[in-house]
């Protein structure tokens, strides 16, 4: 009698209080998305392989733009605890994006979001439950780390009785995405949000996030690193913004034909930079970016005039569309602006690799 009055007891006080939870420690999981294996657990690269690339970009490829964690799990909640080593982000970018991370839930086929990590404010140390009450069903979970903090530790919390199993993501093909702040997600409300990510999770392609805000300028260094990239299927260079014109005419053919003697029939894409909203009103940001466009199309045409057919390029017209909303300050694409950009981007993708 004892023991059944024990029993409920014990299922009243789970129901009223919560499931007891324990924390899975950053050795039971793996930190997926980069370009190898190797490095400190939480960057996107190895920055003592790399150590010749300027400070600037080492900097930004320390932030996990584009790493996730992807477990399969019957737990009712997860809570996270985590830190970070930067704690300011840029007044166009949220807290969450920055610093936060962004949790999803595969049911069926399709990738659901489910909730976020909302940081401390002004605090290194967070802790924040990003779902709950959920049933106990078996299910996939997606989270992804923040877009613009060095994470020093991550600690997963679950019911004490749920299953836990780290799980490598299979993906279709492997796609490297070098470019600008676009590509980061710099103005992206959360890291789930940023083109890449979303194509990633609509089309089971993983693409590689190295972009770098402020800093993708297709220096030498910068093509030795993706050249070491290995089994990709497709290079995509989404760095125009960032590069004067002199240095896009400069630098594309070299850069390009850098990677090209380590990947010789790997198709590359070519993308326009976006023409900012800021651009209707202001003539001078209006003739930078069509002459940084024109450029990159005049190297794009004399690469292909040279024999690459691997070659390919997206022209700029409506990737944030055409009602000047598609931006956050002007500039930087909001989700609005992202979610346009993937209705133009990822049928590029796609047709590229149906003509293969």
């Amino acid at each position: 009698m004892k023991f059944v009055l024990f029993i409920i007891l014990f299922g009243l006080n789970a129901v009223l209080f919560g499931q007891e939870i324990i924390y899975k420690t950053q050795d039971s999981f793996t930190i997926q998305g980069k370009v190898s294996e190797n490095g400190p657990r939480f960057t996107r690269i190895d920055p003592l392989k790399y150590s010749r690339l300027p400070q600037a970009v080492k900097k930004r490829l320390a932030y996990p733009a584009g790493l996730f964690v992807h477990f399969l799990s019957n737990t009712t909640q997860v809570n996270l605890q985590w830190s970070t080593k930067e704690i300011s982000h840029g007044v166009n970018m949220n807290g969450i994006m920055a610093r936060g991370m962004d949790l999803y839930i595969k049911e069926g086929n399709q990738w659901i979001f489910a909730g976020v990590a909302r940081p401390t404010d002004q605090k290194q140390v967070s802790n924040f439950t990003m779902v709950k009450n959920r049933d106990n069903s078996l299910r996939e979970f997606l989270i992804y780390l923040p877009l613009w903090a060095e994470v020093t530790d991550m600690k997963i919390g679950i019911d004490a009785n749920a299953s836990f199993q780290d799980q490598k993501r299979l993906f279709k093909k492997k796609v490297v995405v070098y470019g600008s702040s676009i590509v980061h997600g710099a103005s992206a409300s959360r890291s789930g949000m940023t083109y890449p990510a979303i194509i990633e999770r609509n089309t089971n392609y993983q693409l590689i996030n190295l972009g770098v805000s402020g800093s993708a300028k297709m220096e030498t260094e910068v093509a030795d690193m993706l050249k070491d990239a290995q089994d990709v299927d497709l290079f995509i260079l989404d760095c125009v913004p960032n590069a004067s014109p002199e240095e896009i005419t400069e630098r594309t053919q070299h850069f390009v034909k850098h990677i090209r003697r380590f990947h010789p029939k790997t198709p590359i894409l070519m993308i326009e930079s976006t023409i900012r909203p800021i651009s209707l009103f202001d003539h001078e940001w209006n003739a930078r970016v069509h002459q940084q466009n024109e450029r990159f199309y005049n190297e794009y045409q004399q690469l292909k005039a040279q024999g690459d057919v691997n070659l390919h390029l997206l022209r700029a017209e409506n990737l944030l569309g055409s009602d000047n909303e598609g931006t956050t300050d002007g500039s930087h694409p909001n989700d609005l602006g992202f979610s346009r950009m993937v209705n133009i981007i990822q049928p590029a993708i796609e047709a590229i690799f149906n003509d293969e």
